[in-house]
């Protein structure tokens, strides 16, 4: 928490050996909380959601996110299809607009 380096240079040394190692939902969750501003929260996210290993957890990470807004962002910036919750859909909201493939083919997987 009290490292000299900004947080943008935690997120750049954090990118740079990201390919390195896996995370669990729980490694995910604690990392979240390490930064304040959405921003931050948003590029660790999406550094390591493609590398999390347990996303049946995924619950445990997802109420780390303060809003359903900030929720919505991070589904533009990875993919709707790629940030479904397929394997607990269960208090989840979507607006979905199906002239857009990606929001198409999550509508199906509701069906």
């Amino acid at each position: 928490y009290e490292a000299a380096c900004s947080p943008e240079d935690k997120i750049a040394a954090l990118r740079s050996i990201s390919h390195n190692f896996f995370l669990t939902a729980s490694h995910m969750r604690a990392l979240i909380g390490y930064f304040k501003e959405e921003i931050q929260r948003a590029n660790v996210f999406i550094i390591f959601y493609l590398r999390i290993v347990d996303m049946h957890n995924a619950k445990m990470f997802r109420v780390r996110f303060e809003s359903s807004e900030e929720v919505t962002r991070l589904q533009k910036r990875l993919g709707y299809a790629a940030f479904f919750p397929f394997l607990q859909p269960e208090n989840s909201r979507f607006e979905l607009d199906l002239s857009v493939y990606d929001q198409r083919l999550c509508s199906s997987m509701c069906v």
